[in-house]
């Protein structure tokens, strides 16, 4: 029985050793709390890594611009498609750039614009957007384009 008594006593002293942090094995310290809600609205760099990775753009033109009574607009053209949200988080703000090409490919310049025009584009949305750009006499309708 004293043996028993012994062998109790030091398990007992091995333990309270290691909960006291003086010697053998230090317990793990419990991982932080995982946040899968974002803080607050997104940073500039943020917003435009989430506008690359999840908003699509389709049915993209550039066209001529026309007035109320269909008449088109001299010197203008009208931008227009469509953005789709795929992501998880509202957004903003979403910049279309269009670059325009002249029939060699060469670009004519950049034309660029917010499309957002209800104030925000929430996950799974689509919204119809358009925008005027300058006529360049160039344009050969081939053009690139980048959203951010």
């Amino acid at each position: 029985m004293r043996a028993w008594v012994v062998a109790l006593v030091a398990l007992g002293g091995i333990g309270l050793a290691a909960y006291l942090g003086l010697g053998g094995t230090e317990l793990p310290e419990a991982p932080p709390p995982v946040d899968t809600e974002p803080d607050g609205p997104m940073t500039e760099k943020e917003r435009i890594a989430y506008v690359e990775e999840f908003v699509r753009v389709s049915d993209l033109a550039i066209g001529p611009d026309l007035d109320p009574d269909g008449n088109e607009v001299p010197g203008l053209q009208r931008v227009s498609g469509k953005l789709r949200n795929t992501g998880d988080r509202p957004v903003d703000k979403v910049i279309v750039a269009v670059f325009p090409k002249d029939e060699r490919g060469n670009v004519l310049g950049v034309e660029q614009q917010d499309v957002i025009e209800r104030g925000v584009l929430e996950p799974g949305e689509v919204e119809e957007f358009r925008f005027q750009v300058r006529e360049r006499k160039a344009f050969s309708g081939r053009f690139d384009h980048e959203v951010r």
